[in-house]
């Protein structure tokens, strides 16, 4: 989620559970703690583009890691006075800020490894955008309620009406992919790894994704669930998913390139597209935009001669123009 969004859920959920003992710090400590995982943005590498990918989402914003965090959080901030005098408050606030962060990733599509160092699946439960208002102004709201009348009341019904969301997207969530099976039924087409990830700012419209033929094709639709009618499938396009056996024989079984493709493909679940041929460019098939154009938001291009992939973005697939 955004960083907003973020501070928003730490601080509101820090104010909750100890506004009784801290009704002057624990929001901002607890704002603090849900925005520090992404401090991992800082793994990076400008000759390497698949560092970024490997470390964004991990061990930063895994269940495991919430002590550790939450205490480098507590320990930057104990050098103020108003954040030492209470110390064990400002390392609770902070721990509670922190543990909202890995949680909150994991409702998108975009995958966060809450189980390292016991798993590196990438988990995401498909549930809400990148941003959302409808998700962040009730927790904003809610937290100026209980700050300006000194009333926890405020900032509970905010999480509350955030949850509900949550639960919500789930339920529209289902509903969207119950219409695509039922598409492909119709269709006579076996289904395997369907996702479905809700559009910006909406509840009701999905972009459905799903392997069929055996695995050898992806197939891209919008799924429009309105609350009060049936779900409608509108088919968008399909494509022949890209393994590692359609590389050039040299990348397949040596070279950084070869093994930046293994990343990617760990990265994207498989969910991988060739956008051109000439120069190579593989896109995640996951975050394609608009209608036509079709846009994916992201991929690699393979160059010769170089160590490493390329990172490239808004990539128009061709024929879909």
């Amino acid at each position: 989620m955004d960083p907003i969004s973020h501070a928003a859920l730490g601080a509101a959920c820090a104010q909750a559970l100890i506004h009784k003992y801290d009704k002057r710090n624990a929001w901002i400590i607890g704002a603090l703690g849900g925005m520090a995982p992404d401090l991992d943005i800082l793994i990076h590498s400008a000759a390497n583009p698949m560092l970024f990918l490997l470390y964004h989402r991990n061990f930063t914003h895994a269940l495991s890691f919430i002590p550790f965090g939450g205490l480098l959080v507590a320990l930057a901030l104990l050098p103020f006075k108003r954040f030492r005098k209470n110390w064990w408050l400002t390392l609770l606030a902070a721990m509670i800020g922190y543990a909202t962060h890995g949680l909150l990733d994991a409702c998108t599509s975009y995958g966060t490894m809450l189980l390292w160092p016991f798993s590196n699946r990438r988990i995401a439960w498909d549930m809400i955008a990148i941003v959302d208002p409808f998700f962040t102004f009730p927790l904003v709201l809610g937290l100026t309620w209980t700050l300006v009348f000194d009333n926890r009341k405020g900032v509970l019904l905010g999480l509350l009406l955030a949850g509900l969301l949550l639960q919500f997207n789930n339920w529209q969530r289902h509903r969207a992919l119950v219409a695509m099976d039922n598409y492909a039924k119709k269709q006579g087409w076996n289904l395997n790894k369907i996702r479905a990830f809700p559009h910006m700012v909406s509840e009701a419209r999905w972009r459905v994704i799903t392997y069929f033929d055996m695995n050898r094709q992806l197939f891209v639709a919008d799924t429009f669930t309105p609350l009060f009618k049936p779900s409608t499938v509108y088919p968008i396009s399909y494509f022949p998913v890209f393994h590692h056996n359609n590389l050039p024989a040299k990348l397949q079984h040596q070279g950084f390139q070869g093994n930046d493709f293994n990343i990617f493909n760990w990265f994207t679940e498989g969910y991988l597209i060739a956008a051109s041929q000439q120069p190579l460019v593989i896109v995640d098939a996951r975050y394609l935009i608009g209608y036509r154009p079709l846009i994916a938001l992201w991929g690699i291009q393979f160059t010769p001669g170089k160590l490493h992939v390329d990172a490239v973005s808004s990539i128009v697939l061709k024929g879909h123009e």
